[in-house]
């Protein structure tokens, strides 16, 4: 697999994750989160080669990202799990 579009020139991954929804939610107000992420992608960006980011509340963090010439990597997953008796399990979100 070749991970040279998320590693910098000494072939280092360095990723910026705020991909977090339900965690931002119990410690902030729901309508500051997208701020709070595009604040993150401002301040990260000249340290890390990607980010990952929910496409919930992530987009003008994708925006500046993009403009700061870094790889997106989007979540998939709706947030939290779901339990089963073989353990957790991911579910796939349609956003």
């Amino acid at each position: 697999m070749d991970t040279s579009i998320l590693s910098n020139t000494n072939r280092f991954i360095k990723i910026a994750a705020f991909d977090h929804r339900d965690s931002l939610r119990k410690s902030m107000p729901e309508d500051q989160i997208a701020d709070f992420k595009t604040l993150c992608a401002k301040v990260f960006s000249p340290y890390v080669q990607s980010i990952l980011v929910d496409p919930i509340y992530g987009n003008d963090a994708i925006t500046v990202a993009i403009n700061s010439g870094k790889t997106i990597l989007l979540t998939r997953e709706e947030t939290g799990y779901t339990d089963n008796p073989d353990g957790r399990l991911t579910v796939l979100s349609n956003h």
